[in-house]
């Protein structure tokens, strides 16, 4: 879950919070306890200042009948981080990052063409993430984790995030 500014959320039309779906990401370990991050996170903030468009079916049983469509909040971003992960107790990890989050957001009618479309302003910005993990599986080919982060933004329009999951790592050997 994402925390926007109470005041910037409000400026933009979108909702206070929102939830990543969908998150991707590539982790490189250049030394034992040192990681570079990089991903992609696509959000759902909710459209508090929705607009609506008359539209015209271009396909399938109602091609050519007119509608009328709401927009909605299409968010998310590329992220970068570099960080740690160092382990306490059997299976239980420590881990902390700092990076960047490099956000937009755009108020548009989806499945669309020619709709009208509004860029918001909205920025993310640099972040410290702190968290605990713990190793599911533990082999030479792969390895799963849950985990429970919470991300402090030291920039931009939001506050912080609160994240629960899991991840599978699959390891190969370069050498």
């Amino acid at each position: 879950m994402n925390s926007l500014d109470a005041g910037k959320a409000e400026t933009y039309g979108i909702s206070e919070r929102g939830m990543n779906w969908i998150d991707f990401y590539l982790r490189m370990n250049l030394f034992q306890y040192v990681n570079l991050d990089g991903g992609l996170a696509v959000s759902n903030f909710k459209d508090e200042l929705p607009f609506s468009q008359s539209v015209e079916f271009v396909s399938g049983p109602l091609q050519g009948l007119p509608s009328n469509a709401k927009s909605k909040i299409v968010s998310g971003g590329f992220y970068y981080a570099v960080g740690t992960v160092v382990p306490v107790v059997k299976r239980i990890n420590v881990t902390g990052k700092v990076g960047k989050w490099n956000f937009s957001a755009t108020r548009k009618i989806t499945n669309c063409t020619d709709c009208d479309k509004v860029k918001l302003g909205t920025e993310a910005g640099a972040y410290a993430e702190g968290g605990l993990v713990y190793a599911f599986e533990d082999s030479k080919d792969g390895l799963g984790h849950v985990y429970l982060v919470y991300r402090h933004y030291l920039s931009g329009d939001f506050v912080g995030m609160m994240g629960i999951g899991f991840t599978l790592l699959f390891r190969k050997s370069i050498v």
